[in-house]
């Protein structure tokens, strides 16, 4: 099992999210998407501006002639919102990469699983482990990829082999993706572009 220990911040709900479909006809709001038309003929979209752990918070609005118009401003001011909880946070690497083992173990082979552990526990968590998500940048991505190039191996000297690092890679990537999909991280900082080293054929 894969135990927990967040910081306060993950307690936060994550109230960004909004499915915007551009180019649908209707002009019908969604149940929950807190947007309806107004007795003056304007359309307007209600949204939180803060969440405290309590789940309380200030809401504001937006207006606009059409539901489309008021949806894409919403999701503009969601993503702020999201943004600036990011950039309070400190859940770290480490602490994300937990939710996202937790989340794998029942998705995966079991073989895969002890890989992708083995891998983050080894390669992983004791460089990048207890950084903060919000301060990994494609540069320290490119140095610790580096690393493992060169001195990568845990016994002995050398640099792990290309599969190996693509594979810390994807993982990387992977819980990256997790914390962007249920947790409102944002990648800001170009780390998907991050290379892994060719895999000789």
């Amino acid at each position: 099992m894969v135990r927990l220990n967040l910081p306060v911040c993950f307690r936060l709900r994550y109230v960004a999210g909004v499915f915007l479909c551009l180019g649908e006809g209707r002009q019908v709001p969604r149940r929950g998407e807190n947007i309806y038309k107004r007795k003056d003929g304007r359309w307007e979209g209600r949204y939180k501006k803060l969440e405290s752990v309590a789940g309380k918070g200030t809401y504001a609005s937006v207006y606009g002639k059409t539901y489309t118009e008021v949806k894409e401003k919403l999701l503009r001011k969601r993503e702020e919102n999201r943004s600036r909880q990011q950039q309070k946070c400190m859940m770290t690497l480490g602490q994300l990469m937990d939710l996202w083992l937790k989340d794998r173990e029942s998705r995966v082979k079991a073989s895969s699983f002890a890989r992708y552990r083995a891998l983050a526990e080894k390669h992983i968590r004791p460089l990048l482990g207890d950084v903060p998500v919000r301060n990994i940048t494609a540069e320290n991505m490119e140095s610790f990829i580096s690393g493992k190039v060169n001195q990568g191996k845990l016994r002995g000297k050398g640099g792990l082999a290309p599969k190996t690092i693509s594979d810390v890679l994807f993982i990387v990537r992977s819980v990256l993706k997790y914390g962007k999909l249920w947790h409102g991280f944002l990648d800001t900082n170009r780390i998907m572009d991050v290379a892994a080293p060719k895999v000789p054929k």
